[in-house]
């Protein structure tokens, strides 16, 4: 099964992330980005990343194993977006959180 998409967006980013089961640390070093931009684009499903990140999410995908590009397209099919928003809100809020302590606690 082969998924291209014509442009990526921080919805299909982090479903993905979510397929490839990485956490936000993996999954933006496995991107080039860092855990921040992943969290951005959980909390912002319609922004569009750099091209070429979009570029690089599509190698990912077409790296990927048939079950995660199976998980993939599942997620990115049957997710209606108002859930999809409330539950990916309150990932990248955890996320956020998450950042925000190894910053400080790296400051120290």
């Amino acid at each position: 099964m082969t998924t291209y998409l014509v442009e990526w967006t921080g919805r299909e980013a982090t479903m993905l992330r979510r397929a490839l089961r990485l956490t936000a640390e993996r999954f933006a070093a496995r991107v080039g980005v860092s855990p921040r931009t992943v969290a951005y684009w959980a909390s912002n499903p319609a922004v569009a990343p750099r091209l070429s990140t979009q570029e690089t999410l599509q190698e990912v995908l077409d790296a990927a194993r048939p079950e995660v590009k199976a998980r993939f397209h599942e997620l990115t099919r049957t997710t209606p977006s108002d859930q999809f928003t409330e539950a990916v809100r309150r990932e990248a809020l955890a996320m956020f959180a998450s950042v925000s302590q190894t910053i400080q606690v790296g400051a120290l």
